[in-house]
C-alpha cells in the first residue's frame, strides 16, 4: 500500500453475532465519498476507509504494529480498535509518533537527558550509545569529530515511516488539522480525532 492506493469509502456493516446489533462505523460527516486515495483518507479522517483497510490487511498485522510501536502492550483483535477504540497514554502515543519522525527507529522517552555535578562531570546520561571521542576536554579544531552510532531498533521500514509522516503533514496542510496549520505557520504533522459524541475530543 502507498499514499496513492485507492480505498473504498462506502457503507461498512459487520454482523456481531446472535442477539447483537450490526456494527456500522461511519465517517464524522455521515457521508460516503467512494474510492479515494489513502492520503486523502488520512487527511480527512475517513473512518470507513480505515476500517476497510484494517479488514483487508488483517487486524493481526494492525495490532502487531501498534504493539511494536509501544502504543499498548496488547490490543484486542477487533476492527473497532483500528478506529482508536483502545486506550493508551499520551506519552505512549507521542512516543509512537516520534518513532515515525525518526525514520521508524525506536525512541525511549525521557524527562531527564543528563545530570552533571558542580564540576561539569556527567553523572547520568540517558543516551547510552558509545562515544569515545565525545569526552574531549577542549575543542581546538584538530580533534576527530565524534561518530555516534545509531544502535536503535528499527521498528518500521524507513520508507514507510517517511510516507506516513508525509501523509500526516497533509492532515495539517489540507485536512482536518488545517486550522492549526494555518495558525502555527511551521512544518507540522499530526492526526485529529474525536471521541464518542464529542464529549472530550
Amino acid at each position: 500500500y502507498t499514499p496513492s492506493t485507492r480505498i473504498l469509502d462506502a457503507p461498512f456493516v459487520v454482523d456481531q453475532g446472535p442477539g447483537l446489533p450490526k456494527w456500522r462505523p461511519g465517517n464524522y460527516t455521515n457521508k460516503f465519498y467512494g474510492p479515494s486515495t489513502m492520503r486523502l483518507g488520512i487527511e480527512k479522517s475517513r473512518n470507513l476507509m480505515t476500517v476497510r483497510l484494517a479488514q483487508t490487511i488483517g487486524m493481526e498485522k494492525v495490532c502487531n504494529y501498534v504493539e511494536s510501536f509501544g502504543i499498548v502492550d496488547h490490543l484486542p483483535r477487533a476492527l473497532s480498535m483500528a478506529l482508536g477504540a483502545g486506550e493508551t497514554t499520551l506519552l505512549r502515543l507521542t512516543t509512537a509518533y516520534a518513532m515515525l519522525v525518526n525514520g521508524g527507529k525506536r525512541i525511549e522517552p525521557t524527562l531527564i537527558d543528563r545530570i552533571q555535578d558542580r564540576k561539569g562531570r556527567t553523572v547520568f546520561r540517558h543516551d547510552e550509545r558509545p562515544c569515545p571521542h565525545c569526552r574531549t576536554g577542549a575543542w581546538t579544531g584538530g580533534e576527530r569529530v565524534p561518530d555516534v552510532p545509531d544502535i536503535r531498533e528499527q521498528v518500521a521500514d524507513p520508507a514507510s515511516a517517511y510516507q506516513m509522516v508525509s501523509m500526516l503533514e497533509g492532515v495539517v496542510k489540507r485536512g482536518t488539522g488545517a486550522r492549526i496549520g494555518h495558525e502555527v505557520k511551521k512544518t507540522l504533522a499530526g492526526k485529529t480525532g474525536t471521541t464518542n459524541k464529542n464529549r472530550d475530543a
